[in-house]
């Protein structure tokens, strides 16, 4: 898998998912009243997990979200940082990363040469 192919699905999911929020802001505020009603039968239907998801979904919003979205906005803001960089300093550390991944498969051979049944032979 690419690197735009890791790109095209994060920006078809962001996509999606601001669709589908703007399309619930929109059917909530045309039927507040309905989607209220709605709530309370699900309230009713389901009894204490719902309450639970409720109480989650408050404290979520209150405590958990203001620092996930500060996150992902720094996060956000490093990548394009990264993807701005010279194609030439790119290239260093992806040679950089090859080396290690090489280091990494001698290793992984080293290792796996002395495994319980082949450790005389690695001496």
């Amino acid at each position: 898998m690419s690197l735009e192919d890791l790109e095209g699905a994060a920006s078809s999911l962001a996509g999606v998912f601001g669709g589908a929020i703007s399309v619930g802001r929109a059917v909530w505020v045309r039927n507040q009243a309905a989607c209220l009603a709605a709530g309370g039968a699900i309230g009713l239907v389901y009894g204490g997990p719902f309450a639970f998801t409720v109480l989650f979904a408050r404290a979520f919003a209150a405590s958990g979200w203001p620092p996930l979205r500060s996150v992902l906005k720094r996060l956000a803001a490093a990548y394009q940082k990264a993807k701005a960089l010279p194609p030439r300093e790119t290239q260093a550390r992806a040679g950089r990363a090859q080396t290690l991944r090489d280091e990494l498969k001698t290793v992984q051979v080293r290792l796996k040469c002395c495994s319980p049944p082949m450790v005389y032979s690695c001496i």
